[in-house]
């Protein structure tokens, strides 16, 4: 037996691997670039699905396109709040009980630099507690809502969230020491609760050593690392040996034998992952739409290899609206494509409430 989609929506589920910044509606993005007049190719959501937010797209340079509107119309305060705020409302009428948003704040800074990084992550906090405020107020008493979380006792028991900062990889070693040290000064003067980072940006050619002053510097907080997305195996051995990250983006790369990684070391990466209770945040759809090699297809992915060798998956979105996706999308296509049944799927939701960071 299997869940239909419209069941899987109503299971509270998680949304650990998912971009703010490429999660942002259509309508609002128009209402953005026009506030701080960005140039968009169309100032219609059917307009920007036609040319710029499409359901495949013929490369990962045609993918990341995208976020050059999104970034660049997202440089404004009242844009930024606007955005989380959205885009913690849209999890929720998807059924996702707990989401962390990630996202540089450095890339939201503008040219004249009018406001800080600390504006910028006050911004994203002031949207997603007035929306999980909102959400729990509707949430908490209802009978309806009582009985889904005696349904699912794994569930954490009302809205919640929690903020990912990225470092960028090709960022130098000391910007992004630079970094960590403002975010700990941030998280010193209590205003906003900072706990969590991510590394992610281009994979080939920056490697997460060097960022190890950085990770050193952040010692304590909770990682996630994009890892064998872009390469292979040893950039998930290497994350995870030099920095004290719970899980992985990505790592679709983990079986693939092009990089001659050998069967020896991918059992031994395959028990490091697994003796340390890490768990790899799966886009399935994104992935398909930036990797040549899986041809579109969702049964070339390695995440039933991962099932098989009893690795913790938790299914996410990596970009909302880049990847015209949701949760619950992404949980039947993996449901579909592989066959799973109700107890295998409600087990990687319960991986994402196993694994989140708050």
């Amino acid at each position: 037996m299997s869940f239909t989609l419209e069941e899987i929506k109503q299971i509270p589920k998680t949304d650990l691997h998912v971009h703010l910044d490429g999660s942002v509606r259509l309508e609002s993005l128009i209402d953005f670039a026009s506030r701080v007049k960005v140039k968009l190719p169309s100032y219609t959501k059917e307009g920007l699905k036609d040319l710029v937010f499409k359901n495949s797209y013929k490369d990962l340079p045609e993918y990341l396109k995208c976020f050059d509107y999104l970034c660049a119309s997202m440089q404004d305060l009242e844009n930024i709040e606007q955005a989380s705020y959205e885009f913690a409302l849209d999890a929720f009428l998807d059924g996702v009980y707990h989401i962390e948003p990630r996202y540089c704040p450095s890339l939201l800074l503008n040219e004249k630099n009018t406001f800080s990084i600390k504006e910028v992550i006050l911004a994203v906090e002031k949207g997603l507690s007035h929306a999980a405020k909102l959400i729990n107020e509707q949430i908490f008493g209802s009978a309806k809502t009582e009985k889904l979380f005696s349904d699912y006792p794994f569930v954490n028991k009302g809205f919640t969230y929690t903020q990912i900062l990225c470092i960028m990889r090709h960022w130098s070693p000391e910007d992004s020491y630079n970094y960590i040290e403002e975010l700990l000064n941030i998280k010193k003067s209590g205003e906003v609760d900072i706990r969590n980072i991510d590394l992610a940006g281009p994979e080939n050619g920056f490697p997460v050593s060097l960022h190890q002053k950085a990770f050193d510097l952040s010692k304590g907080m909770n990682k996630t690392i994009h890892a064998g997305e872009a390469d292979g195996p040893e950039s998930i051995y290497s994350a995870l040996k030099l920095t004290d990250a719970k899980r992985i983006g990505h790592g679709v790369n983990l079986f693939n034998k092009e990089y001659n990684y050998g069967d020896n070391k991918t059992v031994e990466l395959i028990n490091i992952i697994k003796d340390n209770d890490i768990t790899i945040e799966i886009c399935l759809t994104s992935n398909l739409q930036t990797l040549p090699q899986l041809e579109m297809k969702a049964e070339n992915h390695s995440l039933v290899k991962m099932l098989e060798a009893g690795i913790s998956i938790s299914p996410s979105t990596d970009n909302r609206t880049v990847s015209n996706t949701t949760v619950s999308e992404e949980i039947f296509k993996i449901q579909s494509a592989f066959k799973l049944d109700k107890d295998t799927i409600l087990s990687l939701i319960k991986n994402g409430f196993k694994a989140k960071f708050a």
